[in-house]
């Protein structure tokens, strides 16, 4: 199987589109230092996070115990390593549908629905899965983007939590594969 190449990040300046870094910052310090890895965990924790403080303006909401509740109904009770799309779909329904009435949604290609859920007038983000294949160093694994770019050449750049301490990575859009967003449902859209 033929690895395709590592990509450099960008040398120039990039407009970024979507949501401001700042309000990412506050998720540096949630690492994922478990092996296997509760990447999925911390991505869903992290955005139910901010879907919550941001925009149903709760005042307290705990990410250790969303990390908590999101471990204990994603990975500990399965039988095998590691988190799945529909592990997170899952998880996310438990927290967003029930409580909030949010729709879930997925995708298996990444770049459409990060650019189009980004460019609303009240983004949210999505939760993206990095690939090995596809040439990420981040191997296998579930972050954030909130805010997209493109360069003078057109490659497209997400800007991610990655859950390893980085609240304002940068990756190349091609290295992702998967992802799992949300929208307010349209009975509750105002």
């Amino acid at each position: 199987m033929k690895i395709i190449k590592r990509h450099p990040l960008p040398s120039e300046e990039l407009e970024w589109i979507g949501i401001n870094e700042d309000y990412f910052k506050c998720y540096q310090s949630y690492i994922n230092r478990e092996a296997p890895g509760y990447c999925g965990s911390y991505s869903a924790a992290a955005l139910t996070h901010y879907i919550l403080k941001n925009i149903e303006h709760l005042e307290e909401v705990s990410m250790e115990k969303l990390l908590q509740t999101y471990r204990l109904m994603m990975e500990d009770v399965l039988l095998y390593p590691g988190t799945y799309l529909w592990d997170i779909a899952r998880g996310l329904k438990e927290v967003l549908v029930k409580g909030f009435g949010y729709q879930i949604k997925s995708h298996i290609f990444c770049e459409k629905v990060v650019v189009e859920q980004l460019s609303k007038k009240d983004p949210l983000p999505v939760i993206v899965g990095t690939v090995a294949v596809l040439g990420s160093p981040y191997q296998n694994h579930w972050v954030v983007a909130y805010a997209y770019a493109k360069d003078s050449s057109g490659k497209l750049w997400f800007k991610i939590y990655d859950n390893h301490g980085h609240y304002k990575a940068i990756i190349p859009a091609i290295q992702t594969l998967r992802c799992c967003y949300v929208e307010k449902s349209s009975m509750d859209k105002g």
